[in-house]
């Protein structure tokens, strides 16, 4: 039945991420070719100030959801109870948190936009603080459902608004041209979609009372409170990662971060497919881990990681050869960044996909802390190169500033806590591979980047398909003369490849 669920919420999530990727970028592109990047470089702006702040919750979700398991499985509904009580109240209060210092950092707005003036921008951002508070008080019972792994009961709620919000946002950009009623939209249905999802569980699961009044246990509160403490340092770390850039941006140009804003939605839809395929298979991880020994772990681990390699490299490669010609085509030649910078966004991408399966193993392990204070190290080096690097070459230095930090501290040092505290031993082998598999991705990349230079169809969105289809051909000849006697490859083809050539036959 697990495997059955995991098997449903990859399915849909995928089809739910196609189905927001196709309605967004019609919305990006009436919202770009109506209000202008200089509105859109302040929708990220605001969007990172507010996952700033979001902060808070640190990892409160991912805790609760790991202590859910354990009463679910012996059908605890009083402890499922507390600890749902406990987590409404604790959300209740982040809420009021989050808006008490939002309203607190608004005098200083003005400080993070350089090269634009906004009329209104207190009123934007008041919307905008309101979407994100007004979540806290409703999507705590979302965490119930995923806990049971039946997230992809919720796949017509959410597809629904995706549907209203980006179609109600299409028209009245249209008819408007007006950014708070954009933004009134955005708050309506996204709360509309948090209310019909606590509805739906609440319906779902009757027996759970979130207004228990005995607490929960002194262990498993105290269990909670140490996964919390290590997802806080990691969540921080991530947020320094990830999340500062559009920020550090915006003090250069706010409109420059509108442009990098549409290579970011990409390449986020890319990241969010990377996690969905492996989402499903945390549960097999955590399996694996109580009923196998450490060499069988490893060994599924490194086969996890062949096909994270063999999915990523092929990502990667595609955006750097595609991703100019799709912005030209998509929006024009005046949102284009330089073509190093486009490698330099392609291998950040890259390196940040191959963090993935060590990430997996972690948490199905339940071993959150190992690897904490890799993340604010890595947080710090991004900082301080970006912040110096782009007031030297500009919007450039800041994505060396992520590139830097993974290859001096995550992919170093990650691999080597991952497998001293879960296989313990050495990655040597892993970090063999892992050489190999970069050198591939690079060889493979230089070898496309000569032969789509012979692709001269003059219309425009033939190119780019010809461009993409060359790349796919290219990529998996290559990877099948090198990797066709590898083991891990031998794997992936007999189990999944064969199977569904079969399957396709019958």
């Amino acid at each position: 039945m697990r495997l059955q669920n995991s098997k449903y919420n990859v399915v849909f999530n995928i089809i739910q991420l196609f189905l927001t990727t196709i309605l967004s970028f019609i919305a990006r592109s009436v919202f770009i070719n109506v209000l202008g990047k200089e509105f859109l470089g302040l929708d990220g702006l605001f969007t990172n100030i507010l996952s700033m702040l979001s902060l808070t919750e640190l990892g409160l979700t991912t805790a609760i959801n790991y202590s859910l398991y354990k009463p679910i499985a012996k059908q605890d509904n009083k402890k499922i109870s507390q600890l749902m009580t406990l987590y409404k109240k604790l959300y209740s209060i982040i809420g009021i948190v989050i808006f008490v210092i939002g309203l607190i950092l608004m005098p200083f707005l003005p400080m993070f936009i350089n090269g634009y003036s906004f009329d209104n921008i207190y009123i934007f951002y008041i919307i905008y603080l309101l979407t994100t508070v007004s979540s806290y008080f409703l999507i705590y019972k979302e965490t119930l459902i995923n806990a049971y792994q039946k997230n992809y009961k919720l796949f017509w709620i959410k597809s629904i608004s995706t549907i209203l919000l980006y179609s109600l946002q299409i028209v009245f950009i249209l008819k408007t041209h007006d950014f708070i009623a954009f933004l009134i939209i955005s708050f309506i249905i996204k709360f509309f979609q948090n209310f019909m999802i606590s509805y739906y569980v609440s319906r779902k699961y009757p027996e759970v009372n979130y207004h228990e009044k005995s607490k929960v246990d002194k262990e498993t509160k105290n269990e909670i409170i140490v996964n919390v403490k290590a997802l806080i340092v990691t969540r921080v770390g991530e947020y320094l990662l990830n999340g500062t850039d559009n920020i550090i941006i915006s003090t250069i140009n706010i409109g420059l971060t509108g442009i990098y804003a549409n290579y970011l939605s990409i390449i986020g839809i890319m990241n969010t497919l990377m996690q969905t395929l492996y989402n499903g298979i945390v549960a097999s991880f955590g399996n694996l881990i109580v009923l196998e020994k450490k060499s069988t772990q490893e060994n599924v681990f490194d086969i996890s990681n062949f096909i994270c390699f063999f999915i990523s490299g092929f990502i990667t490669i595609e955006l750097m050869m595609v991703f100019n010609p799709f912005i030209t085509v998509w929006i024009g030649q005046n949102f284009l960044l330089e073509f190093w910078m486009v490698i330099i966004l392609s291998f950040n991408f890259y390196f940040c996909s191959q963090m993935i399966s060590l990430d997996v193993i972690k948490r199905a392990s339940g071993k959150y802390k190992i690897d904490a204070h890799i993340s604010i190290i890595q947080a710090i080096v991004n900082l301080l190169v970006s912040i110096i690097l782009s007031r030297i070459i500009g919007i450039g230095g800041v994505f060396i500033g992520t590139l830097v930090s993974y290859l001096f501290v995550a992919i170093i040092f990650k691999p080597y806590l991952v497998y001293k505290n879960v296989f313990e031993k050495k990655p040597t082998n892993y970090y063999k591979y892992q050489f190999k598999y970069f050198i591939t991705v690079v060889s493979i990349a230089i070898i496309c980047y000569f032969s789509i230079k012979f692709i001269t169809f003059d219309n425009k969105i033939i190119n780019i398909i010809a461009t993409g289809s060359i790349v796919a051909i290219i990529y998996f000849v290559i990877i099948v003369l090198l990797y066709r006697n590898n083991n891990y490859f031998k794997y992936v083809y007999n189990n999944f490849v064969k199977v569904h050539l079969k399957g396709a036959k019958k």
